[in-house]
């Protein structure tokens, strides 16, 4: 299912977000290798041990819990914090601000 969701709009350069409590989600894993063939980078969310997506991450954020729902909630704020500086290190670059530090 995830892979699918990747092969319509993934483009070579782009970046993947695979997430998965666990780490070894056989479909979260297919889509990232899929992204891999494709020349895509990935930020992987995983919990404490990272599974079988430790290393499958150009960055990859392991939470320190084996607790799901802490694992979980953990993905959701760091989640929220990546479309923050994403959206702040976009709005930099309309503003010709390109390069500053979108966290400064």
């Amino acid at each position: 299912m995830f892979e699918r969701q990747v092969q319509a709009p993934g483009r070579a350069g782009d970046i993947v977000v695979g997430i998965s409590t666990s780490g070894n989600s056989e479909n979260v894993l297919r889509a990232l290798e899929y992204a891999h063939s494709r020349g895509m980078q990935a930020i992987v969310l995983t919990g404490e041990t990272g599974g079988k997506m430790m290393k499958q991450g150009w960055t990859t954020i392991c939470v320190p819990s084996t607790v799901t729902q802490f694992i979980q909630e953990s993905h959701i704020m760091i989640g929220h914090i990546l479309c923050e500086v994403l959206e702040r290190s976009l709005s930099d670059d309309e503003h010709g601000i390109a390069g500053k530090s979108a966290v400064d």
